[in-house]
């Protein structure tokens, strides 16, 4: 799994929106190094020549990880739409009406 760490981002004086330039409709979470450790997940360096705060989550995801990584995430830039909106346009449905 890919991350930014955080510190560094604020450190240099971005932000979430800037990590995500140039990716359009996408939403950005956060997790702590201490959930990871916690969850048998080892945070590894692995910086880009466009992003030095890079770094990979490394472990199996089990059911049991990505729950706990997904109710103790917390948004640092919502999603443009809510999840509700999300599920109805992956069935082919309206999600306006």
């Amino acid at each position: 799994m890919s991350v930014v760490w955080g510190e560094m981002v604020r450190g240099s004086g971005r932000t979430g929106e800037d990590i995500l330039s140039g990716h359009t409709d996408y939403a950005l979470a956060s997790i702590t190094a201490g959930l990871a450790r916690e969850n048998q997940q080892i945070a590894a360096s692995d910086p880009l020549p466009t992003e030095p705060a890079h770094y990979l989550v490394v472990g199996k995801k089990t059911r049991g990880v990505k729950t706990a990584f997904r109710k103790n995430a917390a948004w640092e830039v919502p999603p443009a739409i809510s999840y509700d909106q999300l599920v109805a346009l992956k069935q082919g449905n309206n999600p306006s009406g």
